[in-house]
């Protein structure tokens, strides 16, 4: 795995690089301008979120690309990667997090805000998060192995009407039981996590009076222990379902099956490997 240098895109802004085991976080200038000249790795595996431009994925990519001697490189939704790490054809992946803040804490309560007790703070977090951000969330897709760009979007707004674009697009879809039975949510900020769970049961899950295609409970996906243990996995992600989906999805890309795009081929402008996953 040290052969290979993961490279997740947050945002446009914000990156994750996971390399030799160490993840960090940058600045996506701050990493792009530094000494890339220093970087030894074979391969680039390219992690981007559905809702990027793919320009802005390819001009990433140019760039690295020309700063070192990578000879290939991959692209994966982190959806995929995901449903490789939980060992599933179906998901439903959703990354929520606030835009202007990434947690509340307890701390950053006023007096004014009357905190009389552990639960009354955890109420007055809740209504802060609602009242006072705006939301995004990331939708991405999977049904029986097919990633689904039909279904899979960016909403953002306020909490309500976030949950309220999602509870919609889940309803769209022919086997939402199924879909509903295999949840993954990703987010900076657990507070949210915790609370974007409890609306989106409100909003989606109905009583058995209901017919039989309706939602009647939400499963959220849990990593296996054998998975998070497997030899490729490094140490430092075993919690990080996408990052698992990297290591495993890379072994068989780069090293097993040679599946990539080779450098030459980026630069001549031939992108028919350059399939995102």
């Amino acid at each position: 795995m040290d052969q290979i240098l993961f490279f997740e895109i947050v945002t446009e802004n914000r990156i994750r690089v996971l390399n030799g085991g160490e993840l960090k976080e940058y600045e996506t200038q701050e990493y792009l301008n530094g000494d890339l000249k220093s970087v030894t790795n074979n391969f680039l595996m390219v992690i981007t979120p559905f809702c990027i431009a793919n320009s802005y994925v390819l001009k990433i990519i140019d760039h690295i690309l020309t700063n070192t001697k990578i000879l290939g490189v991959a692209i994966f939704f982190p959806s995929t990667l995901s449903s490789f790490c939980f060992e599933t054809h179906t998901i439903l992946f959703l990354t929520v997090n606030m835009v202007h803040k990434d947690e509340i804490k307890e701390e950053e309560l006023s007096f004014t805000d009357n905190v009389t007790s552990p639960v009354h703070t955890q109420e007055l977090i809740k209504k802060k998060i609602e009242s006072e951000n705006k939301v995004n969330c990331n939708v991405e897709i999977i049904i029986n192995t097919s990633f689904s760009p039909t279904y899979s979007q960016n909403v953002s707004g306020n909490l309500n009407e976030v949950v309220h674009d999602v509870f919609s697009l889940i309803n769209r879809i022919e086997d939402k039981k199924n879909l509903a039975s295999n949840i993954y949510i990703r987010s900076r900020s657990e507070d949210l996590k915790i609370l974007f769970q409890e609306r989106l049961a409100m909003d989606l899950c109905v009583g058995e009076s209901y017919g039989n295609n309706q939602i009647k409970y939400l499963k959220y996906l849990k990593i296996p222990s054998y998975i998070k243990e497997a030899s490729v996995v490094f140490e430092s992600v075993r919690e990080d379902p996408v990052l698992i989906g990297a290591c495993l999805a890379a072994k068989i890309k780069f090293i097993d099956g040679q599946e990539y795009t080779r450098r030459e081929d980026f630069f001549s402008k031939d992108y028919k490997d350059l399939t995102i996953h």
